[in-house]
């Protein structure tokens, strides 16, 4: 039985998966990123204390002696324990343990699965995979380590466009602008305010609209707040009429990493007021990325610096960082190849949109004999010791299925053994049939 908000994809799906995790993790540590594995279950004390997220924990508990399989919730009890929803309330609970043995500022990556008991709708899941980056530092975050997050996103969908991704655009903008406005036409309620504002891409205008008069705020301010978070053009915008002195500089500070960026040819980076992210652990700069065509799937990544992670005694750690959506991309990467073989229909560009094996080689089985296996066998490890990815053929069938199954599979090469050439150092000669296009030749390996 299919359990709602719990993907499963296609082999080839799975395939390209573990690509976009490979690449993401090279341009992760690239960048110096290290990465961590922390902890799946935490307290939910940990849990319930950032966050409105924190409404749609997943809880830990033994079924084992409890009556009627009602579980006992005690959220005052440190032994209860839920779920993590993102990567970074681990990294929290992680610095408070050991924020000694780290060397600041330290530069953590993670990729792994998060759990969020919402309701499951186009682009969200109750169980999908993160893949984050935080600059953690007992000192003042900088504009550089800002730059670099945006720059470490941009690179690694720059690569994802290669495999057929469209382009995305990063959305940047900063809550200290949204809690200017806040001040600037005394709106008390800045909170709610700014979880309202986070709806905008997914409830438009008109929602947002309602939810705003709900807080008892006038309509002349509502049209005021839309103006505002929908304008798109930096220049010429009377912002002396909408923001305190605070937030005008805050603009200017966010133009300026727009224009840093564009120095580096990142041209996808754009200021949008409407960005607010809920997570009540940002501070300061937020970001959110969107897939062009795609945009009713929400986010593929997201972040933000946050200035208040982890007090310890006379340290206050702070932080910037981002997540992409890994599942929610792949959801996006299976519509698009969908599509495409839909368009292609069995023709032979299919052969590699529906790959769903990263093997490279198979190795053609002349007989079920024991001699002719050990032909095989040490063919196909020639091959692995050239990092060739290798398989043989399962069964001595005819040549046309053998080679059919590598078809099936998605493998380009099958390979046939030949008896071994002494004059060749004892190496096998062999024949390496391309099944895409049909050419075969003779080889010395």
């Amino acid at each position: 039985m299919k359990i709602s908000g719990f993907a499963h994809f296609a082999p080839y799906i799975t395939i390209l998966e573990n690509k976009v995790c490979q690449i993401i993790n090279q341009v992760f540590e690239l960048h110096g990123f290290e990465k961590f594995n922390l902890n799946c279950g935490l307290s939910i004390s940990s849990l319930l204390a950032k966050g409105q997220t924190a409404q749609e924990i997943y809880l830990l508990t033994r079924l084992q002696g409890i009556e009627n399989n009602l579980a006992k919730i005690d959220l005052n009890n440190p032994k209860q324990l839920g779920l993590r929803y993102d990567q970074t309330i681990p990294l929290k609970t992680y610095i408070e343990q050991y924020s000694r043995e780290l060397i600041y500022p330290c530069r953590i990556s993670q990729i792994g699965k998060v759990w969020r008991g919402e309701r499951a709708q186009t682009g969200r899941f109750r169980e999908f995979t993160q893949a984050d980056i935080d600059i953690i530092s007992p000192e003042s975050i900088t504009s550089n380590m800002i730059n670099e997050c945006i720059l470490v996103f941009a690179k690694i969908f720059q690569h994802l466009t290669k495999l057929g991704l469209p382009d995305v655009v990063i959305y940047i903008n900063s809550r200290k602008i949204l809690q200017s406005f806040c001040q600037k036409h005394s709106i008390k309620q800045i909170e709610k305010f700014l979880r309202i504002i986070d709806k905008y891409d997914k409830i438009g205008s008109e929602g947002i609209t309602q939810e705003l008069l709900e807080l008892n705020i006038s309509s002349d301010k509502v049209a005021s707040i839309l103006e505002f978070i929908n304008y798109r053009s930096i220049a010429n915008f009377p912002f002396e009429e909408y923001l305190t002195d605070s937030g005008i500089k805050e603009v200017d500070k966010l133009q300026n990493l727009v224009n840093n960026l564009k120095d580096k040819k990142i041209e996808n980076v754009k200021i949008n007021f409407a960005i607010a992210r809920g997570l009540d652990y940002y501070t300061d700069f937020v970001m959110e990325t969107f897939v062009e065509g795609y945009e009713n799937v929400g986010s593929v990544a997201s972040g933000g610096q946050y200035n208040n992670l982890v007090k310890l005694k006379k340290n206050e750690f702070t932080g910037v960082g981002g997540s992409i959506g890994i599942t929610r991309l792949m959801a996006i990467f299976s519509t698009i190849l969908d599509n495409e073989k839909a368009k292609n229909n069995q023709t032979e560009n299919k052969k590699t949109a529906n790959k769903i094996t990263n093997i490279d080689a198979l190795v053609i089985l002349d007989s079920n004999d024991q001699q002719s296996y050990n032909k095989s066998w040490e063919l196909a490890e020639k091959l692995r010791n050239t990092g060739k990815k290798t398989i043989i053929s399962p069964e001595a069938w005819k040549y046309g299925k053998q080679i059919d199954y590598a078809n099936k599979l998605g493998i380009e090469y099958v390979w046939f053994p030949n008896k071994v050439d002494s004059k060749t150092n004892a190496k096998i000669k062999a024949s390496v049939k391309n099944i895409i296009t049909g050419k075969q030749e003779d080889v010395l390996i």
